[in-house]
């Protein structure tokens, strides 16, 4: 076998260990039963065709809430920094991560980003967060905040603008 031949044998893996540091780690094991269904010895046409569908299937996995607890759609309208979500309820009665998902985001200005920061919401007391993220239109996560309560999001920041609109918002726990 020549060089070329054995450096086009190992782009699967190339391809596949670049994805990965972009996945959720509940997605890492499919990826590694990916990486280890592959043979160097298999036609290229066929590994091409099974690296297609093994990563569709994770881009779709890492992309897609799967919370068993529950989840919600809304949008946001004409949103300004400070501006909370509406309030949900997790009783955190399984290990599932607490995340928000955006689709079709724009401003008054020029949408890259916003920063949420989750707040668990205290009778009497202020609100302690769990920490901030940035969204760049897609999907962020707190991990599982281990903690039954009451929680909603804030908007901290915006890239560019003074208002957020964002077509559909997914929020799973």
């Amino acid at each position: 076998m020549d060089a070329s031949n054995r450096c086009l044998n190992l782009q699967p893996f190339l391809v596949l260990a670049d994805i990965s540091r972009h996945l959720r780690p509940a997605v890492l094991p499919a990826l590694a039963d990916i990486r280890s269904s592959f043979s160097p010895t298999q036609p290229i046409n066929q590994r091409a065709a099974g690296i297609v569908a093994g990563v569709t299937l994770l881009c779709t996995a890492a992309v897609t809430p799967a919370h068993a607890e529950g989840s919600y759609d809304t949008y946001i309208s004409n949103w300004y920094v400070s501006n909370e979500s509406r309030h949900w309820t997790d009783r955190n009665s399984d290990g599932a991560w607490t995340g928000v998902y955006f689709e079709g985001c724009s401003t008054n200005g020029a949408f890259n980003h916003a920063g949420l920061m989750l707040r668990k919401a205290v009778d009497w007391q202020p609100d302690p967060s769990k920490g901030s993220r940035t969204n760049y239109c897609g999907w962020v996560d707190w991990n599982d905040p281990d903690d039954a309560g009451e929680y909603y999001f804030v908007l901290e920041s915006l890239s560019s603008g003074s208002r957020l609109w964002v077509n559909k918002v997914t929020i799973g726990f």
